[in-house]
């Protein structure tokens, strides 16, 4: 009998029961910084004549720039999450293509706060008692700006949209088309308090899709 993660524990049910999931490849820069550790409680499950009990565990997380799975992106810069606009520096594609833009954070906290933090729960009326929607703080709309001229915008959504690794979440905000040589600067509006979430080391990145 064997203790399992969480995620390791979708990957058994899913199998039994005969479902995929999928989840969203995305883009990579290879960088050195200082490794960063977290010890977390996690849950733990035990299955055992088809019933599952939990067991919370200490886990440790770390995050090193190096194992960044965004590490070609063309932004990546630290952000707060409070309410307030941020503009990026001006960055000019490599290459013409759609990228995307996305909100990168640590795991301090355990994954299921977290996640639920950075709105990328499940939104289905059943996730409303374990995540409620005021308790989803990442909300934001952005505008990319090309000469002065609005190039594309839109808006995050309260759910889903979302990659994780071991070690980090990651919040796709939306994506937009960028020509090669073309100068553009990304304003993102957080509309609400994302405050708790700054001990999570929140970076703002944009990156080419398909380019990890």
């Amino acid at each position: 009998m064997k203790w399992i993660s969480g995620s390791k524990l979708v990957g058994v049910l899913a199998g039994t029961l005969g479902v995929l999931f999928l989840v969203p490849c995305a883009p990579a820069r290879s960088q050195n910084s200082n490794k960063r550790c977290y010890s977390v409680e996690e849950p733990f499950y035990k299955i055992h004549d088809l019933k599952v009990t939990t067991e919370i565990r200490p886990i440790k997380h770390c995050y090193s720039d190096k194992d960044h799975p965004y590490r070609y992106s063309v932004v990546d810069i630290p952000v707060s999450l409070a309410a307030g606009s941020v503009r990026t520096p001006e960055f000019s594609p490599r290459k013409t293509s759609w990228h995307w833009i996305l909100v990168q954070v640590e795991k301090p906290l355990p994954t299921k706060q977290l996640a639920c933090m950075m709105a990328v729960d499940d939104d289905s009326p059943a996730s409303w008692k374990d995540c409620p929607l005021s308790d989803r703080l990442l909300r934001a709309d952005w505008t990319v700006w090309e000469d002065g001229k609005i190039a594309s915008s839109g808006s995050s959504t309260t759910e889903v949209d979302a990659k994780y690794t071991k070690d980090n979440i990651f919040k796709f905000l939306g994506k937009f088309p960028a020509l090669s040589g073309k100068k553009y600067v990304l304003e993102v509006k957080f509309t609400k308090d994302g405050t708790p979430l700054n001990v999570a080391n929140p970076h703002l990145i944009v990156t080419k899709i398909g380019d990890e």
